[in-house]
């Protein structure tokens, strides 16, 4: 059930604490559709990026990637990557295409929310000599991601209970 596994993979999005999640899904999109419909009411997105043995999906919120991609240090950054747009549609458009050609593009990092610093250290040490590991692979500000690993575990264990107990998606999903 493609709701239950967004859930449980992208509750930190649907609160608002972090501007996005990728999960994999093995399932039917049979309710893709209504999901969508319900999220964007509330300004959030799904994206099917890849399908390889179960779909890549991506959940954000379109208004704070907006703000992420038009930072110019986040612009440089992408562009090193070949990433020539930041349009939100085309910039996917161009992840897409990437993974189909290259593999997973790690810089991706950066529109899912990891710090920058993170993102380029992940590169620089192919994911070797973190300083700590969570929900990224941390390369700057330990105690902060410490911090927010902690929030977001705690709320996917929390939207996972709610959303057991009967909560639906639309209460699930917040507005901002």
């Amino acid at each position: 059930m493609l709701t239950k596994t967004l859930i449980h993979h992208g509750a930190p999005t649907l609160a608002g604490l972090k501007v996005a999640n990728l999960f994999c899904y093995r399932g039917e999109l049979a309710e893709l559709d209504q999901i969508k419909e319900v999220l964007q009411a509330k300004g959030i997105y799904l994206r099917l990026l890849k399908k390889c043995k179960g779909k890549l999906i991506y959940v954000y919120r379109r208004s704070w990637l907006e703000e992420i991609l038009s930072r110019k240090e986040h612009q440089a950054f992408l562009g090193e990557y070949g990433h020539q747009s930041f349009s939100i549609e085309e910039l996917l458009d161009s992840f897409e295409e990437k993974m189909k050609r290259d593999g997973f593009p790690h810089e991706i990092g950066l529109l899912l929310g990891y710090p920058l610093e993170d993102v380029k250290g992940f590169i620089e040490h192919r994911g070797e000599k973190s300083l700590c590991c969570g929900h990224w692979k941390v390369y700057g500000d330990k105690d902060r991601a410490q911090r927010d690993f902690l929030r977001f575990h705690d709320c996917t264990t929390t939207y996972v209970e709610w959303y057991q107990q009967g909560k639906p998606l639309e209460h699930l999903a917040l507005s901002f």
